[in-house]
């Protein structure tokens, strides 16, 4: 548990003990198989809904399962309770998307990632972070693989996931899945999270990039989340 380091930029891990996996699992297996259920979060698009014109066909929506209410409140108090540690303070994030992503056995995940500007769901332009946890973890059947820059040349960074194990990442830095080489269809659980207004307040006054919240980010150049929404000057 804690953070890990990708040339520059940080991710961090947390494994849980009290979640019910196969329960999870099987959720999301019978809801890729019964997309009709009425019980469904209504954060990301509906399995149903994916025809629509205009719809990207290389989106990762076309491998997301919605979760039901309930596993997102789970899901969503689990996270936020982790975010709550690393920042010390209550309500320091608020997940606003939560997803099962289901890869059958010869399928991957292409490089993509849970950028800020998304056209369906997410909230424009807020800070926030990303997370994927891992119900369990097939022999062969696909790590997570960040893709960082280091001296102007993109990198592959692989990490090693583990099941019971939350990852929560920047939500612009890209990653992938390779192959699922395994014989077993890999459940994996996703989310965007919004930073709080206390955090985001915080974030604001913190030139001097003193909080958490810049490990995942990044510390490069100087603070510009600051804006006064009046004039567009950076606050003194």
């Amino acid at each position: 548990m804690g953070l890990k380091l990708i040339n520059g930029l940080f991710y961090f891990e947390h494994t849980f003990d009290d979640i019910d996996n196969q329960a999870l699992i099987d959720e999301i297996k019978y809801t890729k198989e019964n997309p009709d259920r009425t019980d469904l979060d209504d954060s990301r698009p509906h399995p149903l809904d994916l025809n629509e014109e205009g719809m990207d066909m290389q989106h990762t929506f076309y491998e997301d399962v919605p979760l039901t209410n309930k596993s997102l409140v789970l899901l969503g108090d689990k996270v936020q309770g982790v975010c709550d540690s690393i920042f010390n303070m209550k309500q320091s994030v608020m997940c606003e998307e939560v997803w099962g992503h289901v890869i059958p056995p010869g399928e991957q995940t292409m490089v993509h990632n849970h950028g800020s500007n998304t056209p369906v769901g997410g909230s424009k332009n807020e800070l926030g972070l990303s997370w994927v946890y891992y119900p369990h973890m097939p022999v062969k059947s696909g790590n997570l693989i960040f893709i960082a820059s280091a001296n102007q040349q993109r990198v592959m960074w692989e990490i090693e996931s583990t099941p019971s194990t939350l990852y929560l990442f920047s939500r612009d830095i890209l990653h992938f899945t390779p192959r699922n080489a395994s014989e077993e269809t890999r459940i994996s659980v996703s989310g965007n999270c919004v930073l709080g207004s206390e955090l985001m307040n915080v974030i604001r006054k913190d030139i001097g990039f003193k909080n958490n919240f810049w490990y995942f980010q990044g510390r490069e150049g100087e603070n510009i989340v600051d804006r006064d929404k009046d004039n567009g000057q950076k606050e003194k």
